[in-house]
């Protein structure tokens, strides 16, 4: 392959890293401008508890969570042909992309994915609460 070729497909993985990092700091966010809305709407209601917004509010957390694993490990895949091209060209410092339960970005998918389960599953409780009560 020609240095040209190489240093091509330097440039283009380094743009999709900044691309894919971008995207996960943007699903976060959503995530916490999603939950924060809901809990406004929660304090703001006087306590009323709407179990369909509930659910609807979980199944987006989780949906946010399994979008945040999934731009992880694209991150990770870019990241190794980065680092070999990377080599190539002159650039060796660039480390693999960190993966496991030691990294932020699990533990931030982990938290939005449980926090997105616990609603639906007490949203989900309170309406058969209120279909076998009421």
């Amino acid at each position: 392959m020609s240095r040209s070729a190489e240093l091509e497909i330097y440039v283009q993985r380094y743009e999709t890293f900044r691309h894919l990092d971008k995207m996960r700091y943007q699903a976060q966010n959503i995530a916490i401008l999603v939950g924060t809305l809901y809990a406004g709407y929660l304090a703001g209601s006087d306590g009323d508890f709407i179990p369909a917004l509930g659910i609807v509010v979980g199944a987006f957390l989780m949906a946010i969570a399994f979008t945040m694993w999934r731009i992880s490990q694209g991150i990770v895949a870019n990241s190794k042909v980065l680092a070999e091209f990377g080599g190539k060209v002159g650039d060796a410092s660039l480390p693999i992309a960190s993966t496991g339960w030691r990294t932020a970005t699990f533990w931030t998918t982990a938290l939005t994915l449980l926090v997105g389960l616990g609603l639906a599953a007490f949203s989900i409780w309170s309406l058969i609460g209120e279909k076998l009560i009421g």
